[in-house]
């Protein structure tokens, strides 16, 4: 049951900090340490995707993708809070868990094509 302990003020920082300050931690360090020369970067045949010559191509794609994935949590994140938001709107406050059900499935099913998709980019050509 809501009981209006946390400051209003406390609450929308903690939120910025949860649902933008995660996603953008994730992308902004992953996208960082891709560009290091020294990064560890384990791809099915490595040799060839981080040959010199396609080096910088392969980190723009990994880049590309974590930005991807990184904005798909943002909005998966946002969607949760505003049902858990709409949910303390209510007397009593109750989370319709057939909503946040249907937003997790719709989450992982975009995450999977979006896998697929990332993972195939690096399959070696028949």
């Amino acid at each position: 049951m809501a009981d209006g302990f946390m400051p209003y003020r406390s609450y929308v920082i903690l939120m910025l900090a949860l649902l933008v300050g995660l996603p953008t931690l994730l992308v902004v360090l992953t996208w960082w340490s891709l560009g290091s020369s020294s990064a560890r970067i384990n791809l099915p045949n490595k040799d060839y995707w981080l040959a010199p010559e396609r080096r910088h191509a392969t980190v723009s794609y990994l880049r590309s993708g974590v930005l991807w994935f990184g904005t798909l949590l943002l909005v998966f994140l946002c969607y949760a809070h505003w049902l858990v938001v709409l949910a303390n709107g209510q007397q009593p406050a109750k989370l319709d868990n057939s909503w946040f059900i249907g937003g997790l499935v719709a989450f992982l099913a975009i995450f999977l094509v979006w896998l697929k998709v990332f993972l195939g980019h690096f399959r070696p050509s028949a």
